[in-house]
């Protein structure tokens, strides 16, 4: 998907787009969200060395598992209590990557397993946002101390919602309101 995105006014193309990162001060490392590349990577710090790449797979071959997950253009990314991975899943391509009726936008816990050349993943935990809450360019999932999961999207001109690790709606605020 790289090549599909429209250059800005100057020419340049946004490939990467990198627009979430998390830092692990238990294992020094760092998580980042590229978004345009439907990919998440996790970064040794301070040496830099790429431990993994996971999402859709790419041309280049460098991402390593995660291509059954499904995610495209995420933002936000996390660490849950239970070490999972969490992010907004924007779903911009969920029609053709999972075969959503039209794009449709998710919260996602990934759990990651296994170790250096054998990872894989697996989802913890997904919330599936109605279809007027799409939010094609912004959002943001994390967990609560209570567990519970606040998602926030672009969608319905902004909106927040709580659930339950269950997916059990607890309360929702619109913003255009």
């Amino acid at each position: 998907t790289w090549n599909t995105v429209i250059p800005f006014n100057d020419g340049y193309y946004d490939w990467t787009h990198i627009n979430a990162f998390y830092f692990d001060e238990r294992d020094s490392s760092i998580y980042i969200s590229t978004r345009n590349l439907s990919r998440i990577t996790k970064i040794q710090y301070p040496s830099g060395d790429i431990i993994w790449n996971m999402g859709h797979e790419s041309e280049s071959g460098d991402v390593n598992f995660g291509h059954n997950l499904n995610f495209s253009y995420q933002h936000s990314i996390s660490l849950t209590d239970a070490d999972n991975i969490l992010i907004f899943d924007n779903g911009c391509y969920a029609v053709d990557y999972w075969s959503a009726p039209a794009p449709t936008s998710r919260a996602l816990e990934i759990a990651v397993s296994g170790s250096a050349g054998n990872y894989s993943a697996s989802l913890a935990f997904e919330y599936i946002l109605p279809g007027n809450l799409f939010g094609q360019t912004a959002g943001n999932a994390q967990q609560l101390e209570n567990g519970n999961y606040l998602i926030t999207t672009m969608g319905n001109n902004g909106t927040t919602l709580e659930v339950t690790s269950s997916g059990d709606l607890i309360w929702e605020a619109n913003y255009a309101s």
